[in-house]
């Protein structure tokens, strides 16, 4: 986030480093940069780090850096641009997807997705990198939870047709965890993919999903309906509206992309979820309440099995 110079002369070293860049003097400006960056969280200071990082083709500090402000990154052309190239020289073809595919169409959004599949392309080739990549994302399920998180992410320096073809197998993939097969899902939904994909959901049974009608979990019907529940009823009670929304958020990612479908009483939801936070059992007067229950129990589950 912007702050403005208060400081004044941490804005002259800021000029100062700003004219080292212009010179083509980046090791200068790196130091200026790096040490005002630890006093002050100010966005100039961050664009202009990164800009020298990659002109000194330090393209791992230069990532680092941008990934700590990169909400920032999406205000001017020429930021975007830079965004790109840094991601690009790290090989972050998926994020990099799922950043340009957030933007509205325009000549520059036509313009970067050319320049990453022709980067796609060239990364291909090196395939000794690509195949140690690809193999290691292949055998997720293999790994324990916080392996199969890293695995993950480096999965997303693969190109866009091997990270596809590998995530297909996995999204059906009895062994995997659902919380891995909703990241992977939710990597294709951010990609803005226009792609049919199969699906294996908690009940071990596998849908055909078209992903570019999927929502974020955040904007799905059922998700604000729940959190509007507990914001109407539970208010005045903060800590427990905490704990209770973090329960419902990790259920209502369990039950994605079908949250819609199986939340059709928000209201009895929430109150079935506090009574079973409160170690009590609902009584089963209709077998909408027995379903309901015995889903939360299942939800709970999952995540008990995560933890093992």
């Amino acid at each position: 986030m912007k702050e403005p110079w208060s400081n004044q002369q941490a804005f002259k070293k800021y000029l100062s480093a700003r004219d080292d860049y212009s010179r083509g003097h980046y090791k200068l400006a790196i130091d200026k940069l790096v040490s005002l960056d630890l006093i002050t969280k100010n966005d100039d200071v961050n664009h202009l780090l990164v800009a020298c990082l990659y002109r000194q083709k330090s393209y791992q500090d230069a990532e680092q850096v941008l990934l700590s402000d990169v909400n920032s990154y999406t205000t001017q052309d020429k930021l975007i641009k830079l965004m790109v190239n840094v991601l690009l020289k790290n090989h972050e073809f998926i994020i990099c997807r799922e950043i340009v595919a957030s933007f509205k169409a325009s000549p520059l959004k036509t313009r970067l997705n050319q320049q990453i599949i022709y980067q796609e392309a060239t990364f291909d080739d090196q395939t000794k990198l690509v195949k140690r990549l690809a193999k290691r994302f292949y055998h997720l399920s293999n790994f324990s939870l916080i392996q199969q998180r890293i695995v993950f992410r480096k999965s997303q320096k693969l190109p866009l047709k091997t990270f596809l073809k590998i995530s297909k197998t996995l999204l059906v993939d009895p062994f995997l965890v659902p919380i891995m097969r909703l990241s992977i899902l939710d990597a294709l939904r951010k990609m803005d993919l226009e792609i049919k994909i199969k699906y294996r959901w908690i009940n071990d049974q596998v849908y055909l999903i078209n992903v570019g009608d999927l929502q974020a979990v955040t904007d799905t019907r059922s998700y604000h309906q729940v959190i509007k529940v507990v914001n109407d009823r539970y208010y005045h009670d903060p800590q427990q509206t905490l704990a209770l929304k973090q329960n419902l958020r990790l259920g209502l990612s369990y039950l994605y992309p079908f949250n819609d479908r199986e939340i059709k009483d928000p209201q009895l939801w929430v109150r079935i979820a506090v009574l079973r936070m409160q170690g009590k059992q609902p009584e089963f007067k209709n077998l909408k309440i027995k379903q309901i229950y015995y889903l939360q129990v299942k939800l709970d589950q999952l995540t008990k099995n995560l933890i093992k």
